[in-house]
């Protein structure tokens, strides 16, 4: 930037606009004998993804709190979930201070920047249906205590690099007695870490992304559930898959996962190396060929991977002829990032999948319009509807499912209600009435 050249920027306008926490973490994100690129539109973008995203954590907290009269009890930590958010919780506290140790504040802004997206698109993700419980269980009591216990040391571990933002964190949870910065500096729980855990869960969040992203390139929204996804890996992966099973289920959202067999969900290719082959086989070249073309494809995938494939004398490498799977039609294929897992994803959609799908696009618009009444989370409504005709066997298929997740105390044709709002869902037509129920 250059004062002269006119493109510099006033750092006390930013900092009025943004917020001086804002501008600190996004310097402190990448190390001081690097440039950076800096404009508003950058700082603002970095900040929604850290401080935005921990500030939504805390109204999620906070909101639930509330409604429970919670106060900061500490009760005992029941659930896997609770323990592994305890358990990263302490890695990154012990990682952010070995990387100060050293004057690696970048290093330590990112395992912070880390940790709170692991707080909210896993711990909160997975911890939301716990919380829409109207009484206080052991489990939902487990689920505050670790929330807060995190939010709290959260507010300590970020008070050097966000010292308003902690104050804020630190005051909304325990009033305006105390300040964030008369505490001491967190130390880490090596009782509460637990590596094994942290490795299980990482594995899991992995697959999971990666059965999202599949989702994704087939271009099939997360609401509309598939059949089944089909894991393949070594075999030291399948009690971490058997374990988060059904977590993985609820967040790909697919009814089965198999574990291994992908023969009917794809091909095997064969591809032949002329240019290696020509040499070494010569005249032979034509008789071998027409050898391989009577194999069957997964006979010589079979003989590559145990190096025993042998024609007219002639042994192959996989130099000679390479052997891939490719995905059959309708099936999304994707590798697992940092791992040796590849998934694969029945894309087929069933009149069944189908009818349970538009049910929970139902319930999206039902929520959006409970927000836009700005009702509690455990207000119960009545909900009247007119629909087209596919619409309404989705409705009369998953009616108690609907109620259940809408806190509908009924699901019915008409056109009275509160509020009135028109829907296009699959090119389909739904107009939906819903009122607090009294």
């Amino acid at each position: 930037m250059s004062k002269s050249k006119g493109n510099a920027v006033d750092p006390m306008a930013m900092i009025e606009q943004i917020g001086a926490d804002a501008v600190r973490f996004y310097f402190y994100a990448s190390p001081v004998w690097k440039s950076r690129r800096f404009s508003e539109n950058l700082v603002r973008e970095y900040t929604q993804k850290t401080i935005g995203t921990l500030w939504n954590v805390l109204l999620f907290f906070k909101k639930n709190a509330e409604l429970d009269r919670y106060h900061g009890e500490i009760g005992e930590i029941k659930s896997d979930l609770d323990l592994w958010l305890l358990s990263r919780l302490n890695s990154t506290i012990k990682t952010v201070r070995n990387y100060l140790d050293s004057y690696d504040v970048h290093l330590a802004t990112q395992s912070i920047v880390q940790f709170i997206d692991e707080l909210s698109n896993w711990y909160v993700r997975r911890s939301r249906r716990r919380f829409w419980h109207e009484e206080i269980t052991e489990e939902k009591l487990s689920g505050y205590t670790a929330m807060f216990i995190a939010l709290r040391t959260l507010s300590l571990l970020m008070a050097p690099f966000t010292p308003y933002l902690s104050e804020i964190i630190y005051r909304e949870m325990f009033g305006d007695l105390e300040s964030v910065h008369l505490e001491s500096y967190p130390l880490p729980d090596d009782n509460l870490i637990n590596i094994k855990l942290e490795e299980e869960m990482n594995f899991a969040i992995h697959i999971a992304e990666a059965g999202r992203r599949a989702r994704q390139l087939a271009n099939i929204k997360l609401r509309q559930p598939l059949g089944k996804m089909v894991i393949s890996c070594d075999a030291k992966y399948v009690p971490m898959i058997r374990k988060f099973e059904d977590v993985l289920k609820e967040e790909i959202n697919v009814k089965n996962i198999e574990i291994g067999e992908i023969s009917g969900l794809t091909n095997v290719e064969v591809k032949i190396n002329y240019r290696a082959l020509g040499p070494k086989l010569k005249q032979n070249l034509k008789n071998v060929l027409k050898e391989i073309q009577k194999m069957n494809p997964e006979e010589i995938e079979r003989k590559m991977k145990s190096k025993s494939l042998e024609i007219l004398g002639y042994r192959f490498s996989d130099d000679d002829i390479a052997v891939s799977r490719k995905p059959v039609a309708g099936v999304q294929a994707l590798t697992v990032k940092d791992f040796p897992v590849v998934i694969y994803i029945d894309t087929n959609i069933t009149y069944e999948l189908k009818m349970e799908g538009l049910a929970r696009e139902i319930i999206r618009r039902i929520q959006t319009m409970r927000k836009d009444m700005n009702l509690p989370y455990n207000a119960k409504i009545r909900t009247m509807y007119m629909a087209d005709v596919e619409l309404k066997n989705a409705i009369t298929k998953y009616e108690e499912y609907i109620k259940s997740e809408t806190q509908s105390i009924n699901i019915e044709e008409g056109n009275t209600g509160e509020y009135r709002r028109d829907w296009i869902i699959e090119n389909g037509k739904i107009t939906l009435f819903i009122s607090k129920d009294q």
